[in-house]
């Protein structure tokens, strides 16, 4: 993003009416923007003490007739007196819908970018009640411009310090012409902006709010200006994160669900508050990259090595050591974590998996008698022959862990224990009777694999005896974010949906716990029980049941 400057450091607050000061016509034709105070212009009266009052939007207040907002000089004030723009006006989202030399000469029927021969920018912006705003070029044709670049566009306390360090978008002035309101905007200061077209205005037309709709990913989005009438009851349904930015009357459900999520649920509480952790069990993850720093499972990685990933972290990592024996959200806050990281982007290859195995049995071999690692968690599938490469090296290892006493869980249909996702409940989770069964499926892999032969995609709609479905909606899962200097943030985030890269490190997490209660069960004793304990629905979904198998577990001879 070519930015002169950047708001990360900035400090802003409501801005509420935002005076603006008249200009001379809003004529541009001859060279230097007439009635525009310029950045350099800003800072240099700035340093000399001149009052904070000076403004970021220039509104002609001759101008401020009919069809054009903003508010005259109430009776008594200095016929000087600056005009008044309401946040209202302008907080929200526009769409460039002209550019132009001068303000009285735009046509909406007849944009003067058509006479100029040039299509448009394709420039979009958002306005924000704190004096912030972004600015966004959706122009294909310009892929250089398509980075979101951040500028401030009002903040009269911190004038001095914004006219130093951010790009500034000088809101002139908003007319009403035809029932729909155009801004006519100068952003010359933006560095993204073609310096041939930085003397005149952008015309920007006000656009209808953003909707938010059950299921949205809104990870990492400010959501302010958006609207949320079609989800309001339902915040729990989105995905978002620490970053996320709701309106303010949405904050509270937001963090809400932040919260709920951070419940295992089905009864998990309460063995943890009897003792159950999976203390002292060890147990081995094959996944992603993970920064170790994270509170939520700092110290609990016995070992850590990287197969190739090159990365110091990822999304999916954090996630999966968090869910299974994450401080506040983990199955199994006390067992211990040997952790192989590997490139999962690098698709379909099974040799890091083979490897990263590998490693586990070597390591399980060193280990003293009941110290042992119980369970390996892989989230994706890579016995599936297609189109997966190596899979005869995966399944060596395979055959190599499970003969050292080692379960291995990964989302195979082929041999095992299958699992499936469900959702529980989001008003009472730890009822297990009010989970309802998910979509299993397989990845969908694009035709060219399989030589343009058609594959049924398993969708699992109908009941399967076979599968024992976990709970992996509605989770607050940990997450790393880089903060810059080479360092990471270490933040949550919540997933509404989820799917069975959720449920391995879950379900892990419970065998976990029945491990401490009987840690002479065999892998095989240990699957057996937990299917029999499972609760089954109407249908004959078979639910993961925490409670019903560590207590069946407790009264069983090791």
């Amino acid at each position: 993003m070519n930015m002169g400057s950047e708001l990360k450091n900035i400090k802003t607050k409501p801005s509420g009416k935002m005076p603006v000061a008249p200009n001379s016509g809003g004529n541009r034709r001859n060279g230097r923007k007439n009635g525009f105070i310029g950045s350099a212009a800003i800072t240099a009266l700035a340093m000399m003490g001149v009052a904070v009052a000076l403004i970021r939007f220039v509104h002609s207040a001759n101008a401020a007739g009919e069809g054009a907002k903003g508010r005259k000089a109430d009776p008594g004030e200095a016929e000087s007196a600056p005009a008044c723009l309401e946040d209202a006006e302008i907080c929200g989202f526009w769409t460039m819908a002209d550019y132009i030399w001068n303000i009285e000469d735009f046509d909406p029927k007849n944009p003067n970018c058509r006479q100029l021969g040039i299509r448009s920018l394709g420039l979009r912006a958002e306005f924000f009640d704190d004096g912030t705003a972004a600015i966004q070029s959706l122009d294909l044709a310009h892929p250089d411009l398509c980075d979101e670049a951040k500028c401030a566009w009002a903040q009269k306390d911190a004038l001095d310090v914004l006219a130093k360090i951010a790009d500034l978008a000088i809101v002139c002035e908003i007319r009403n012409i035809g029932g729909k309101d155009y801004m006519f905007a100068d952003m010359g200061s933006l560095e993204m902006i073609p310096e041939d077209l930085r003397e005149g205005y952008y015309v920007f037309v006000k656009s209808r709010p953003k909707y938010v709709y059950s299921g949205d990913d809104l990870t990492g989005r400010d959501l302010r200006n958006y609207d949320f009438s079609e989800i309001a009851e339902h915040i729990h349904s989105l995905s978002f994160g620490e970053g996320t930015i709701f309106p303010a009357a949405f904050q509270k459900p937001a963090m809400l669900a932040m919260e709920r999520g951070a419940n295992p649920g089905l009864g998990i509480g309460g063995l943890h508050d009897r003792g159950i952790t999976g203390k002292g069990v060890n147990v081995a993850i094959i996944d992603e990259p993970l920064d170790m720093g994270h509170p939520e499972y700092k110290g609990k990685i016995a070992e850590y090595r990287d197969f190739g990933s090159g990365a110091d972290s990822s999304l999916q990592g954090p996630a999966v050591a968090g869910l299974l024996a994450g401080e506040s959200m983990g199955t199994a806050p006390g067992a211990n974590i040997y952790y192989a990281a590997v490139p999962a982007w690098e698709m379909y290859d099974a040799q890091y998996y083979a490897s990263a195995l590998d490693w586990i049995v070597e390591i399980n071999a060193g280990l003293p008698e009941g110290e042992k690692i119980k369970v390996a968690c892989i989230s994706p599938n890579p016995e599936n022959p297609l189109p997966w490469i190596n899979v005869d090296k995966y399944l060596a290892a395979f055959m190599r862990a499970e003969k050292e006493g080692i379960l291995v869980l990964d989302c195979t249909y082929e041999h095992g224990a299958i699992f499936g996702a469900s959702s529980c409940n989001y008003e009472n989770p730890e009822d297990v009777s009010l989970c309802r069964p998910k979509s299993a499926y397989r990845i969908a892999i694009a035709p060219y694999h399989y030589e343009g032969e058609a594959q049924e995609i398993y969708t699992g709609e109908e009941p399967d005896e076979t599968m024992l479905r976990i709970p992996t909606s509605y989770k607050t899962l940990p997450e790393t974010v880089e903060a810059g200097d080479g360092t990471y943030a270490y933040r949550y985030r919540y997933d509404s949906k989820g799917q069975l890269s959720w449920a391995i490190p879950y379900a892990a997490g419970v065998l976990a716990m029945g491990w401490q209660v009987s840690p002479g069960a065999s892998a095989g004793e240990m699957i057996k029980i937990l299917f029999e304990t499972a609760h089954i629905d109407e249908r004959g979904n078979r639910y993961i049941f925490p409670e019903a198998f560590v207590e069946c577990l407790a009264h069983r001879k090791n």
